[in-house]
């Protein structure tokens, strides 16, 4: 398996905002070995964006982004008969969350809830062997609460987020809600 990728990025800060836009693409080429096919898998694709976050009254900031990416890829596997052939696809994909920041004495609590969306579509393929490819379309979405929490001592400052999530797709059965976390610690201590 392999994969390069290349990508450009661009971003303005102004008027309580950040403003950004980026172009990236990849090509790659995966090597297929299971007991049903064997054979490559060669592709590349483009993906491009913009995104903003903007700070709103009472220390609120609305964060958003949306995004387009295109690519094809082709196959040559021998799952029986050799297989042949090439699928193209499209995606659009999108997003926003909103947060803040509320200060407690030395605790620092910062809310954030939103939203993550994604379609795509397979837009042409061929393939060397009677009948069709079929690539059914594919949708996504995640929304999630997430609640950041620092606190500052006199070494530095320890930082803990809790966050529950729900996803679902096409497939009822993906449904799923869970939860994690992430946790740090900074310190400028000579130590």
């Amino acid at each position: 398996t392999g994969m390069g990728s290349y990508g450009i990025s661009r971003e303005r800060q102004a008027n309580n905002a950040i403003t950004g836009r980026f172009i990236e693409g990849y090509l790659s080429q995966n090597d297929v070995t299971t007991d049903d096919a064997k054979g490559t898998i060669t592709g590349f694709g483009v993906h491009a964006g913009l995104y903003r976050s903007q700070g709103l009254n009472d220390g609120l900031v609305l964060s958003y982004y949306g995004s387009v990416a295109a690519g094809r890829h082709n196959f040559d596997l021998e799952i029986g008969p050799d297989v042949e052939g090439n699928y193209t696809y499209a995606c659009v994909f999108g997003g926003a969350a909103l947060g803040g920041t509320r200060a407690v004495g030395n605790l620092v609590m910062k809310p954030t809830a939103g939203v993550d969306l994604a379609y795509s579509k397979a837009v042409g393929s061929e393939i060397n062997v009677p009948g069709e490819l079929d690539i059914d379309p594919a949708d996504y979405a995640r929304g999630f609460f997430e609640l950041g929490l620092e606190q500052t001592t006199d070494t530095g400052v320890i930082a803990f987020a809790p966050r529950l999530f729900c996803e679902t797709n096409r497939d009822s059965e993906a449904e799923a809600c869970g939860f994690g976390a992430s946790f740090g610690y900074k310190t400028a201590a000579d130590a």
